[in-house]
């Protein structure tokens, strides 16, 4: 943003962060004010999930989750056609997007399913293909194992999972003495997978494209490359001066941010680019051209929102100081501070929003939250006190006060976080977790006891207990 020479606010390039209000004030009167409203509207995006073969004759769901600004809503069409409003074949949800064929048969339901998502904006679709097997043909094995991969890393090694049917698809044991042939680049051989004496000690894992699962192994100094588009092996190890601590993946400039250290005095920030591409690229450090970022204590990169958009700027804290450095991911260039001594908050995490350029600070102490402005780079205002906790769309804001209430926000296409409700629960609250709603384009809420001996399910979009 910048103001020309007419005094005209000019913005090069409008995305979802610049949504808000515009005050332009007259310097010689202050009481003279104008404020503009600017709702920047996004083309709806439209996932489908991956349903390949079915037998005939069994139930399959369809399931299509839109997400825009404003909120689009879904309809079906198989082919060229409208799928009909048939309850004796079909089931809709009463509004999440998902299609329930009842009693599918290959000749009629065989075919390209699209979704197609609305709104006053534009639209878009997706497309998933269904076929139908008949009963007496054997289901080939490379169907049933369509479904995506869940990595699981315990002390003993990984093993991958086909999520839907939960059978392994491959395990690699900590002592496994195939590993080293396991690995595609004999020139990164090692002794194991990991340490002889203590067992597999992992950190964080990034999923990158769906190709590669890179995962940190901070008491071995390196981070592991699995190859989990082709054979699910180890295929590459990057070996680390200093001790990995956290792992961040930027999609938008295919990035993996990786920040080394000891946790305690000097940590400082590494970037491995095209890292979709695989781990041949030689890692970078920021350390070079910005000496404030050798005394990282937290980073906080922006991800990929639903609305396949995400913030220009990553945020860092730093050893024994309120505040937040500003870095400037498209640029690679060092932004500025903001100093939140007078809030006396200490980030612990940083949850950006979709809309608005906004994100929330959880501070350590507790008694407050901090509402930021990443685009101006400044503090919007107190935010309900609690843990924090925000959906994949970024849309609804949950705030944990212990023991026993929270309470919901939902983000409008203002950019105004707007009080849902507030409920107390009769059990001391362990963690919350969102999950896809089948009633409406919202979430449900899945509350744990501390004890783990309780869980509740609530509604985001109101007080409602399912069960």
């Amino acid at each position: 943003m910048s103001v020309l020479s007419n005094k005209d606010l000019f913005i090069s390039a409008v995305n979802l962060d610049h949504t808000g209000n515009y005050t332009c004030y007259d310097i010689g009167r202050p009481h003279v004010v104008i404020t503009r409203q600017l709702i920047v509207k996004v083309k709806p995006v439209v996932r489908t999930n991956k349903v390949g073969h079915i037998l005939e004759g069994a139930s399959t769901s369809l399931k299509c989750h839109a997400d825009g600004v404003p909120q689009p809503t879904t309809e079906w069409q198989v082919g060229q056609y409208k799928v009909p409003h048939d309850t004796q074949r079909y089931e809709w949800s009463k509004g999440n997007g998902t299609l329930t064929i009842l009693s599918p048969s290959g000749q009629i339901d065989s075919g390209d399913y699209t979704c197609i998502g609305k709104s006053v904006t534009a639209w878009s679709t997706s497309t998933t293909n269904l076929g139908i097997l008949p009963l007496d043909l054997y289901l080939q094995d490379d169907d049933v194992k369509s479904k995506g991969t869940y990595l699981v890393f315990h002390e003993s090694g990984y093993t991958a999972y086909e999520p839907e049917h939960c059978f392994t698809k491959h395990s690699v044991d900590k002592h496994a003495a195939d590993f080293i042939s396991n690995l595609q680049e004999p020139s990164n051989t090692l002794d194991s997978l990991c340490s002889y004496e203590d067992g597999c000690d992992w950190g964080v894992a990034i999923n990158v494209d769906n190709k590669y699962v890179y995962v940190s192994q901070p008491s071995l100094y390196r981070i592991l490359v699995i190859n989990v588009r082709d054979n699910l092996r180890p295929q590459h190890v990057m070996p680390l001066k200093h001790k990995p601590t956290s792992i961040a993946y930027m999609k938008e400039t295919d990035e993996l941010w990786v920040l080394v250290g000891n946790q305690y005095q000097f940590q400082t920030v590494m970037i491995l680019s095209d890292a979709s591409k695989g781990p041949y690229m030689p890692l970078t450090s920021l350390l070079p051209h910005f000496s404030i970022f050798d005394a990282v204590e937290e980073l906080f990169v922006p991800r990929l929102t639903a609305f396949n958009t995400t913030s220009r700027y990553a945020f860092s804290s730093h050893f024994d100081q309120h505040g937040l450095s500003r870095l400037d991911t498209a640029t690679m260039t060092y932004n500025g501070a903001l100093d939140l001594t007078e809030w006396k908050c200490k980030v612990l995490q940083l949850h950006y929003l979709a809309i608005g350029g906004l994100a929330l600070a959880q501070c350590e102490h507790g008694n407050f939250n901090l509402l930021l402005d990443t685009v101006i780079n400044s503090v919007v205002s107190k935010f309900q006190s609690g843990e924090l906790y925000v959906s994949h769309n970024t849309r609804y804001i949950v705030a944990v006060e212990k023991p026993s209430t929270l309470t919901v926000y939902y983000l409008n296409d203002n950019a105004t976080l707007v009080e849902m409700y507030k409920h107390v629960l009769h059990m001391s609250i362990g963690e919350v977790r969102f999950m896809n709603s089948e009633e409406a384009e919202s979430y449900n809420l899945a509350v744990t006891s501390l004890d783990g001996n309780s869980l509740i399910f609530l509604m985001s979009k109101s007080e409602k207990t399912l069960y």
